[in-house]
């Protein structure tokens, strides 16, 4: 996991040469049968929002177990009901939601926020920042979004040193995508999933 989790090459060779030496049968599994990436995030060429687990379809798999015995339309049925009250759910927690961000966005930018505290920031011109951290450095250029650490690039979501290098004058909240927002999050269950109706209507 740590090596699927890191986010620059150099870090997840590191921890895949660590997995190498521990385990060789996995490592041989994976060069000859998975491409990187598709299981590592320091390869994925798109976004995954930090999304690294099956853990949504495997919650809905684990609500089809007895369904599954059904026949089709009942099985239909059964996920139509589930997946209604599921936005449900979802739409009554967004509503009272005072944040401007998801729960789980929010929660990381603040854990981000504390650590961006220990930092130090050499500002080289008017959009980039030498950020010293505890771990290691980075550039962070505001402009262009980007942070050589990659979480910034790849989450969408400042990291400890965007955060550090922003913090005076700058409002976090507009570096963060929109897909992490209330609003979105609100879109996201604004429709009702309503029953087929039977077959004689």
């Amino acid at each position: 996991m740590k090596a699927a989790k890191a986010y620059i090459h150099i870090e997840f060779e590191e921890f895949y040469d660590d997995l190498k030496k521990g385990y060789p049968s996995i490592t041989n599994y994976l060069e000859v049968s998975v491409d990187k990436e598709k299981w590592a995030r320091a390869f994925f060429p798109g976004s995954r929002y930090n999304i690294m687990t099956t853990n949504g379809s495997e919650s809905i798999n684990s609500k089809l177990v007895l369904a599954r015995e059904l026949p089709i339309t009942a099985l239909l049925d059964s996920i139509q009901n589930f997946t209604s009250s599921w936005f449900n759910i979802h739409r009554k927690a967004v509503v009272s939601s005072t944040r401007h961000l998801t729960p789980r966005a929010e929660t990381s930018l603040r854990s981000r926020f504390i650590e961006s505290q220990k930092m130090e920031v050499i500002q080289m011109n008017t959009f980039e920042y030498h950020v010293v951290g505890v771990d290691h450095d980075a550039v962070v250029e505001l402009n262009k979004r980007t942070c050589r650490c990659r979480v910034f690039d790849v989450d969408r979501l400042p990291c400890a040193h965007v955060i550090a290098a922003g913090y005076h004058g700058m409002d976090i909240y507009e570096l963060c995508s929109h897909y992490y927002m209330t609003n979105a999050w609100i879109l996201a269950y604004t429709e009702t999933i309503y029953p087929v109706p039977p077959s004689n209507e």
